[in-house]
C-alpha cells in the first residue's frame, strides 16, 4: 500500500511539473528573456491528505537561514558559471523581493559524508554502488574530511571525519551487505545524530537504489520533510538495483518487489531529496561520464555562491526563487522555506 502511495505521487510531480511550467510559460511576457531563475520546491503533495502520521517524526528546528544559501549557477553547456557580484543576484522569499546582504565563497575544507546502500534491494548494483563511492572520494582534496557511512536496516558508521584516503577506501571497500532496507530512517537519522553536529561547509553524498522496505520512524513524507528542513545538500546518485537478465514476472512469483515499482519510486525518492536540499540529482552513469553537468561534486562545492539573506519574518510555509540577471543560467538551490 505504501509503495502504490509513493508510486502515485512520483507521478503526480510528473504531472504537477508538467502544469507548472505551462502556467509559467504563460504567465512570461513575450519578447526575450533577461534575467534567469531557480525552481521553487513544492513537495509532493498536501501534508494533511498525502502524510501517513507515524511515532518519532518531530520535526528539527528550521535551520534554513543559520547558514548561507549554497547557490550554483551553469550554463546552457553545463559549465559553472563565475564572477557574478551580490547586485546581480535577487532572492524572492515567499514572493518577497530582496537584495542579498553577503555574496560570497568560502573555499575552505569540506566535511563531507559519503552514505552507500547496502541493503537487499541493492544486491545486483552492490559494485556499482561501491565504485561510486570511490569515484566520489577522489574528487575531494586530501584535506577535505570524509566521513564513510552505510545503511540496511539500521545505520553504520564505518569511518568518522577523516583526511586519512587509505583509512577511507579501506572502509568503502570492506562494506557488506546485510538485511532490511530502511533509507527513510537511515538518512533523517543521519542528518540529525551526526550532521547537524558537523561544523564547518558540509554535504552528504547519498548512494542508493532509493527503495525502502523496513523503514518504521519515517515515510517517504516524513523524511523528505527533515530533509527540507535542515541546511544540508545532500547529492543523491541513483544506482539501478534491477535484475536485469531475469524477467518481473519470476521476481515477482518469488516473492520480490515489481521492478517497475522499484525503479520509479526508488528514482522518484533520490530525485526529490535533490529537490528538497538544493541540489542537482544523478545516475551512477553521469557521475562518471560528468553529462549534463561537467563538473564533479567536490568542484561545485568549492566554487558555489554562498548567499546570507534576512529571511523577514518567520511564518508558514514559503518558496525561495534566486534570480539573477543574465538569461539562459541554470540555478541550482534550495527552493523553500519550510516555515517555523
Amino acid at each position: 500500500m505504501l509503495y502504490n502511495i509513493a508510486r502515485m505521487k512520483a507521478v503526480n510531480v510528473l504531472l504537477t511539473g508538467l502544469i507548472a511550467f505551462a502556467s509559467l510559460a504563460l504567465a512570461q511576457p513575450t519578447g526575450p528573456k533577461t534575467y534567469s531563475e531557480s525552481e521553487p520546491y513544492i513537495p509532493l503533495a498536501s501534508p494533511k491528505k498525502a502524510r501517513l502520521p507515524l511515532p518519532n517524526t518531530a520535526l528539527p528546528p528550521n535551520a534554513i537561514f543559520n547558514s548561507p544559501i549554497p547557490v550554483s549557477v551553469f550554463d546552457q553547456n553545463g559549465n559553472f558559471v563565475e564572477g557574478l557580484k551580490a547586485e546581480n543576484f535577487t532572492v524572492i522569499i515567499g514572493g518577497r523581493a530582496t537584495p542579498p546582504r553577503t555574496v560570497t565563497f568560502e573555499p575552505e575544507p569540506l566535511k563531507v559524508a559519503i552514505l552507500i546502500d547496502r541493503s537487499p534491494s541493492g544486491e545486483a548494483a552492490e559494485r556499482k554502488m561501491r565504485d561510486a563511492a570511490l569515484t566520489v572520494l577522489n574528487q575531494f582534496a586530501l584535506v577535505d574530511e570524509v566521513m564513510i557511512a552505510t545503511f540496511d536496516s539500521r545505520l553504520n558508521v564505518l569511518l568518522d571525519f577523516s583526511t586519512d584516503r587509505k583509512a577511507q577506501v579501506k572502509a568503502i571497500n570492506s562494506s557488506k551487505m546485510n538485511s532490511g532496507t530502511s533509507i527513510y530512517d537511515s538518512i533523517a537519522g543521519f542528518l540529525e545524530k551526526r550532521m547537524r553536529r558537523a561544523s564547518g561547509r558540509k554535504a552528504v553524498v547519498l548512494i542508493s537504489d532509493g527503495f525502502d522496505t523496513t523503514s518504521k520512524a519515517e515515510t517517504f513524507d516524513s523524511s523528505l520533510e527533515k530533509i527540507e528542513r535542515e541546511s544540508v545538500p545532500i547529492f543523491p546518485i541513483w544506482v539501478d538495483s534491477v535484475y536485469a537478465d531475469v524477467p518481473a514476472a519470476k521476481i515477482i512469483a518469488a516473492g520480490g518487489v515489481d521492478p517497475v515499482e522499484q525503479r520509479t519510486v526508488g528514482r522518484g525518492y533520490m530525485a526529490e531529496i535533490g529537490r528538497a536540499s538544493g541540489t542537482r540529482s544523478m545516475t551512477d552513469r553521469q557521475l562518471h561520464d560528468l553529462k549534463p553537468v561537467k563538473i564533479s561534486i567536490a568542484d561545485e562545492l568549492r566554487r558555489q555562491y554562498l548567499l546570507r539573506v534576512d529571511p523577514g519574518t518567520p511564518g508558514p510555509r514559503r518558496t525561495i526563487t534566486i534570480r539573477i540577471d543574465k538569461p539562459g543560467l541554470t540555478i541550482v538551490t534550495r527552493g523553500s522555506d519550510p516555515g517555523a
